[in-house]
């Protein structure tokens, strides 16, 4: 409970900041990643963080979708 409410006042402040999309990401992968942390099962754990994408690929998704737009 206590990384819940950390991850989301950490995205909360990252977002009241005006800060960069780069660093609103960020925010937003590190809560998916300790959300992984709680799985119990190891391979299950990391297969849920190695599904975590980098910046640069989020970058392409997303241009990528708005094209198709």
């Amino acid at each position: 409970m206590t990384k819940v409410f950390l991850c989301l006042m950490l995205v909360v402040a990252a977002l009241s900041t005006g800060c960069t999309t780069r660093a609103w990401y960020e925010g937003v992968k590190q809560s998916a990643i300790l959300h992984c942390e709680d799985i119990r099962d190891i391979n299950e754990r990391n297969r849920c963080i190695q599904q975590q994408p980098d910046y640069q690929d989020y970058q392409q998704q997303r241009q990528q979708l708005n094209k198709k737009e």
